[in-house]
């Protein structure tokens, strides 16, 4: 997403710096539960396996932190990506942090080329629906 963002003519043509957002979302046997975003922009990072492994060990140690289960176990679904998400960078990730968190497992599902809508696909558009207001 490319910030800041406006209509003016002369400020649309001016460089911009892009800033990336990568989205949780927790699912519980109700719905939708915490929904978390890690947001950084173009000077702090890219977008490959490396931001997105940190955000999931900043998010893997705070559920294990804040849980009082001693044995959680994670599934993850997203995207093919392969930059991203589909790399032995990730898994080496996950052996990281089932070893150094309270997780008996980490286990990460790749959902069906086309058919990749998800919920993190809803908080980005509610991210981008205020942003237009």
């Amino acid at each position: 997403m490319p910030t800041p963002k406006a209509e003016v003519s002369v400020f649309y043509h001016k460089s911009k710096l892009l800033t990336y957002n990568f989205t949780i979302c927790e699912l519980q046997k109700q719905g939708l539960g915490t929904i978390n975003s890690f947001i950084w922009h173009e000077g702090e990072g890219k977008r490959g396996s490396n931001e997105i492994g940190s955000c999931f060990i900043s998010f893997l140690n705070n559920l294990s932190n804040s849980s009082e289960s001693n044995k959680l176990n994670m599934i993850f679904y997203s995207d093919n990506c392969g930059g991203q998400c589909k790399n032995k960078f990730i898994v080496t990730y996950y052996i990281y942090a089932g070893s150094r968190f309270k997780f008996e497992s980490i286990t990460h599902k790749f959902l069906v080329v086309g058919h990749t809508q998800n919920e993190g696909d809803c908080a980005h558009s509610l991210i981008e629906r205020g942003i237009k207001r």
